[in-house]
């Protein structure tokens, strides 16, 4: 399936650590796990891209929750249109979503910079729902497989703490996952 709401939209208020979150988390761990699996297979990569817009408490305080989820739908969508059908996309949280590029081939830092350059590019520039004109920041993290982690569960990690450390600069930003260290061998 290309195209996956792993919250749903009425969500907006759910608390974090909710069931619906944890669902929502298992479900994305697994659909990257069997996406690592086939880049192993395929001897290619995989990028994992978290997403967080700001501004969306800013349009619920004016303008309420229906409005938001009507907006979310239309950022949704602008990001869906961005990427390739065999590629996920899904709402994780509240204003966050995730990217999951399958079968890149190449430098996964290369191929997660221009995924999150057309992102930004599109995300960032203004919308008009319901006859109201408003834009959004952006902060992305990015991890590539096999280049940042080994597992679907350090991809997601990877990716969360990238954005985590988006979240504390300045302006619509991205960041890159630490890579994994290479493993030295005794000689001899």
């Amino acid at each position: 399936m290309a195209w996956a709401w792993l919250y749903p939209l009425s969500g907006f208020g759910t608390r974090a650590g909710s069931a619906s979150e944890t669902r929502s988390r298992a479900a994305l761990l697994r659909r990257v796990a069997r996406a690592l699996e086939a880049a192993r297979r395929g001897d290619c990569g995989c990028v994992l891209l978290r997403l967080q817009l700001g501004g969306v408490d800013t349009l619920l305080e004016a303008h309420g929750e229906k409005f938001v989820e009507t907006a979310l739908s239309v950022v949704a969508e602008r990001l869906r249109r961005l990427v390739r059908a065999e590629d996920l996309v899904a709402r994780t949280g509240a204003a966050e979503f995730a990217v999951l590029a399958q079968e890149v081939d190449g430098p996964m830092r290369v191929a997660g910079e221009a995924i999150a350059r057309r992102i930004a590019g599109s995300l960032t520039r203004p919308y008009g729902v319901d006859g109201v004109r408003f834009e959004l920041g952006l902060r992305l993290g990015i991890a590539g497989f096999p280049d940042d982690a080994d597992d679907a569960a350090g991809l997601l990690l990877g990716a969360s703490q990238a954005l985590h450390a988006a979240r504390r600069s300045d302006g619509d930003t991205w960041r890159f996952a630490a890579p994994i260290p290479a493993v030295r061998r005794p000689r001899g």
